[in-house]
Formats: structure tokens, C-alpha cells, sequence
């Protein structure tokens, strides 16, 4: 009896015999059939050439229906950038008008503060004695 499984041909020997009302099988592995197939064997390793183009193929675009605006994109991302510095600034100087917050990267509001006067020490007098609570009494 030939088998086949996955494709491959097997030879079996083949016994089958009644028990009561049952049919029972016998069956013995002599070998594979000349090492034979009825399909083709897949490779083991995918063909990447193939594959590779394959891909190009199908992401190739026809000449002039999509090109790409540097210019464009990069003056589209830099406005955007703009837009999004000068919507936290907007939100940073709420912060610190409602609260006083302000964060290491805002610049610190001009705030006028009134000149302390320095008060100087009066020159000690260059003939003056020690006064009597200083000196240790004998």
C-alpha cells in the first residue's frame, strides 16, 4: 500500500482482518518511494530577490505623479513649530499672570524694585578706650 502525507509517498505492508463485527489494520513502514513527490517541495529559504522585487514593484510610482515639495514641507513644519512655541508661551504667560508660575525656560518678567538704601557704619574714632563693660573686672 503507498501513503501519501505532505505531498511525500510512503510503501506500507498492509494487514487487515475481522474481530466479531470489527474490521482491524495492521499496517508496517517499509520506507519512502524513491525519495518522490507529488508536489514540489517549498524552499526552505524564501527567494529575497524575488521578494525584493516584488516590493519595488508595488510601491513604484509612475515618473511625475508624486513628487516631493521639500520646500514646501519644510516651510509647513517650521510655521508649525512657530504656531505651537507661540501657543505655550501664550499659556506660560497666563500661568504667571494668574499664579506667578514660572517655568526655568520663560523669560522672567522686568520688575521695577525700589532702591534700598545702604546704611553705612559710622567711623569708629581712632582715640576711643575700650568702655567699661567690656573689660573684665579684677
Amino acid at each position: 500500500m503507498i501513503k501519501t502525507v505532505k505531498g511525500r509517498r510512503y510503501r506500507y505492508k498492509q494487514r487487515t482482518w475481522r474481530e466479531g463485527n470489527r474490521v482491524r489494520t495492521e499496517s508496517v513502514y517499509l520506507g519512502a518511494l524513491d525519495g518522490s513527490t507529488l508536489r514540489p517541495r517549498k524552499q526552505k529559504v524564501p527567494n529575497l530577490l524575488r521578494k525584493v522585487a516584488d516590493f519595488i514593484k508595488a510601491n513604484r510610482t509612475p515618473p511625475g505623479t508624486h513628487i516631493i515639495d521639500e520646500e514646501k514641507m519644510l516651510k509647513d513644519y517650521n510655521a508649525r513649530i512657530a504656531q505651537e512655541q507661540q501657543a505655550r508661551q501664550a499659556l506660560l504667560g497666563e500661568l504667571h499672570d494668574r499664579y506667578g508660575l514660572r517655568v526655568a525656560d520663560t523669560p522672567r518678567p522686568i520688575v521695577e524694585t525700589p532702591e534700598i538704601p545702604v546704611a553705612t557704619a559710622a567711623p569708629a574714632a581712632p582715640d576711643a578706650k575700650e568702655s567699661p563693660s567690656c573689660s573684665p573686672e579684677k
